[in-house]
């Protein structure tokens, strides 16, 4: 699958969930594998990163700034005439989400998170709103799934913007939840 890139404007802040890999920090992901919030992981050797960033869809989401840093001056001549000037940016990290996908029939959510202080700005609806647009676009797509803590905020934010429903379960502190594409099971 390509990469894809999203943009989002918040006041004076833009922000970018991106699936290129270039962009992606491993120091973030393995600082966040070690938050507590993000009880189901922990930090992995670099190898083993690697390994599961080349084998899953991951991504990321970014503060996007000016680059601070001085660049070497450019003539005339190596410009592109048509080319629209832009400032160079930074890409800051601060939340991620990953897909275990075989890109055809199933897609595993997780590691899903934002750091908090960018909480509560709407940002992680818009990075699900991201996964969907990708999971959608996956013809023969049967089923997402994943697990959310099993919290009424949690359940209530992935039944809206996944339209995901909750499996069989016992009385426990994560819920698996799956959403499906009715026209294949048809």
């Amino acid at each position: 699958m390509e990469s894809k890139e999203w943009y989002y404007s918040l006041g004076d802040q833009t922000f970018m969930v991106s699936t290129k890999p270039e962009h992606i920090s491993h120091d973030f992901i393995q600082a966040s594998f070690s938050d507590p919030v993000m009880y189901w992981a922990k930090p992995i050797s670099s190898e083993n990163l690697r390994t599961m960033l080349e084998n899953s869809c991951f991504l990321g989401l970014y503060l996007t700034s000016p680059d601070p840093l001085p660049r070497s001056k450019s003539t005339a001549k190596d410009l592109d005439p048509a080319a629209p000037l832009q400032p160079p940016c930074v890409f800051i990290q601060i939340g991620m989400a990953r897909l275990v996908t075989d890109y055809m029939t199933l897609a595993f959510l997780t590691d899903v998170f934002v750091v908090p202080e960018h909480q509560g700005k709407g940002l992680g609806q818009w990075m699900i709103q991201c996964v969907k647009e990708l999971t959608d676009a996956m013809p023969g797509l049967r089923r997402v799934m994943f697990m959310a803590k099993n919290a009424p905020h949690a359940v209530k934010f992935y039944e809206e913007l996944l339209h995901a429903q909750i499996h069989d379960q016992e009385k426990g502190k994560v819920v698996f939840m799956s959403s499906r594409d009715a026209q294949v099971d048809s």
